[in-house]
C-alpha cells in the first residue's frame, strides 16, 4: 500500500543494511507513522516485517495501531509471536487473541513474519520464514473495528498484558497489503527478500 514515512522518536538507531533496519533499545525508543491500518468484517489485509529480538525473555508490543486508539498489536512473548485485535464490542475478549509458539528462537538472526486477515473465510494465517505455522477462525462480528490512529513500530502501542511498552530489537522490510496475500504469495516474497537477512 504505497509508502509511508515514519517519525524517529527518542532515538532509534537506522542502518542502511538489508533495505533499511530500525533498532529499537527497550527503553522509549519508537517510530510513528501516519498510516492508519484498519480492517473488519468488510476487508482484508497482509502484514509482512521482519524481527530480530534483543531478548528472548521480554513481553513488549513489537508494533501496531495506537497508543491511544488501539486497535491491533503483535507482541514479543518470550519465544512466542502474539497477536491481539480489540473488537468494538468487549475488547480483546471477543476478539482475536493468538499466542503462536517458537516464532523467535535467536538475537541474532532476523526472522519473517507474515499476518493474513482473510474477510471471506473468516481465518487469520501466520506464516514463520515464508511457511504457514497457524490458522485461527474467528466470527466477523467480532472484527468490527475502525479507530483513527497510525502504526506506531517498536512501542507507544499498548501496555497489553505483564511487560512494558517498548521492545527491544530490530525490524526491517515492514509491508502492508490492503488484500488476502495466498500462500504461495507470502512464500514467493520471502524468497524474494531472505538473502538480506542471511537465509
Amino acid at each position: 500500500v504505497g509508502s509511508n514515512d515514519s517519525t524517529s522518536t527518542n532515538g532509534p538507531t537506522f542502518s542502511q543494511t538489508a533495505g533499511g533496519i530500525l533498532n529499537f533499545d527497550g527503553t522509549n525508543d519508537y517510530a510513528a507513522t501516519s498510516y492508519d491500518l484498519s480492517w473488519n468484517n468488510t476487508n482484508s489485509v497482509t502484514i509482512e516485517f521482519y524481527a530480530r529480538p534483543a531478548s528472548l525473555s521480554v513481553y513488549y508490543p513489537i508494533l501496531g495501531k495506537g497508543p491511544f486508539n488501539w486497535e491491533w498489536q503483535f507482541n514479543q512473548d518470550n519465544t512466542s509471536l502474539g497477536f491481539v485485535y480489540w473488537n468494538t464490542g468487549g475488547g480483546h475478549t471477543n476478539g482475536p487473541t493468538v499466542t503462536i509458539a517458537n516464532v523467535f528462537t535467536s538475537t541474532t538472526t532476523f526472522v519473517s513474519v507474515s499476518m493474513v486477515w482473510n474477510h471471506v473465510d473468516n481465518k487469520y494465517y501466520f506464516y514463520r520464514n515464508g511457511a504457514w505455522i497457524n490458522t485461527t477462525t474467528w466470527t466477523d462480528a467480532s472484527i468490527n473495528q475502525n479507530r483513527t490512529d497510525g502504526i506506531n513500530i517498536g512501542g507507544a502501542v499498548y501496555q497489553w498484558g505483564t511487560g512494558g511498552n517498548y521492545w527491544p530489537g530490530s525490524l526491517a522490510g515492514l509491508r502492508v497489503y490492503n488484500r488476502a496475500l495466498s500462500a504461495d504469495e507470502v512464500l514467493r516474497n520471502f524468497d524474494t527478500t531472505k538473502g538480506r537477512f542471511g537465509y
